[in-house]
């Protein structure tokens, strides 16, 4: 609402969905939050909360019916789901390199210059290098998503989009399994 600012907080971008005029914008949002504080709880919105024991974090269903994970929302058997995939993905070792020794190995392997790497193109193979950088350098290199959608210029959910992409070229592909392989 123009009140403070927060680092992590795209305000613009949130205010976008509602009017291109600031303004405008702000009241459209206010009157959307008045609308949703009016419903009350919703049974489709219940959940999150994942009980964790004080002795070492351990998961535990509470007491009653339902299981919860405070990172996602909704009910027992969605949240369930979620956790399954969130193990199913592969864990690949860290890599000891830099960002930039990562980009290199990635603009190699792929035939893309690094500068195109770090380009806005939406070209298909600039972008399939970049969800392998992506992917990489979140999962191996241990960098936080907003961290590569800085250097990628590119925005955060484009780059969790990306990173997702990037382990099933991973899985497919076998130029750039060679690559992980080689890393």
């Amino acid at each position: 609402m123009g009140r403070s600012k927060a680092s992590w907080q795209n305000s613009d971008e949130v205010l976008s969905y509602f009017c291109e005029r600031v303004g405008a914008a702000r009241l459209k949002y206010r009157r959307f939050l008045r609308e949703g504080l009016s419903q009350g709880k919703r049974a489709d919105l219940v959940g999150g909360g994942l009980i964790q024991s004080q002795e070492g974090g351990k998961e535990k269903e509470p007491e009653g019916e339902g299981f919860y994970d405070k990172r996602v929302l909704g009910e027992t058997e969605f949240v369930k789901q979620i956790l399954q995939r969130r193990q199913d993905i592969p864990k690949t070792r860290p890599l000891r390199m830099t960002w930039q020794e990562l980009l290199e190995k990635v603009s190699q392997c792929s035939n893309v210059p690094t500068a195109e790497l770090l380009s806005r193109t939406k070209r298909a193979p600039v972008a399939r290098a970049r969800s392998i950088v992506s992917y990489l350098a979140v999962r191996s290199l241990g960098m936080k998503t907003t961290q590569v959608a800085g250097l990628l210029n590119l925005t955060q959910p484009a780059v969790s989009r990306s990173l997702l992409r990037g382990e099933e070229i991973l899985k497919e592909s076998e130029e750039f399994g060679e690559l992980l392989r080689k890393l």
